[in-house]
């Protein structure tokens, strides 16, 4: 298959600054959810991305609109 790569420290500076900068403008919220960190256990990120009210509506529209998780990743609700 692939070659298995990992991102330079550098970039995960960069990413990480990003990510602190976009959260601090995002109250209620720990992390940036279009920056999918896997530094995060899935539970840890879900609560940090979209809080606990926002996490429950989403799980809510999940049952019902993907009860397969057909719409997947390590990180999605």
């Amino acid at each position: 298959m692939g070659v298995e790569r990992t991102f330079p420290e550098a970039g995960l500076r960069f990413m990480n600054g990003l990510n602190d900068a976009l959260a601090s403008e995002t109250p209620g919220h720990g992390a940036y959810p279009n920056y999918v960190d896997p530094s995060y256990a899935r539970e840890e990120a879900l609560r940090m991305y979209y809080g606990e009210k926002t996490l429950a509506r989403l799980k809510a529209l999940k049952e019902v609109l993907d009860p397969g998780n057909v719409f997947a990743n390590p990180q999605s609700v």
